[in-house]
């Protein structure tokens, strides 16, 4: 990356889920506002320094629903009870 950085040479790289990754992920699910990409995924961006690089780094994050068999989960819509099935979205992470 820090050669590439240096020639000014745009690059795309598929983040590893570490700590730090899931961390950002976690917290831009819950405050981001997301914007629609290509089809049915979704996209947002922010900024992230992971352990061993010497600075912050642009990342964009996409997300899509997955229509698969089971995978779906109950939750509370009300207070009065009624049940909702809301799809789980796997999130993958680019930079």
């Amino acid at each position: 990356m820090q050669e590439l950085e240096a020639l000014g040479m745009a690059y795309l790289f598929k983040l590893k889920q570490s700590k730090g990754v899931k961390e950002l992920v976690r917290l831009r699910e819950l405050d981001s506002e997301w914007q629609s990409g290509i089809g049915s995924w979704q996209y947002c961006e922010s900024t992230l320094k992971l352990t061993g690089w010497d600075c912050s780094r642009r990342v964009v994050i996409y997300r899509r629903a997955h229509h698969r068999k089971g995978a779906t989960v109950k939750v509370a819509a009300s207070l009065l009870g009624s049940i909702e099935q809301v799809e789980l979205l796997p999130l993958e992470v680019i930079e």
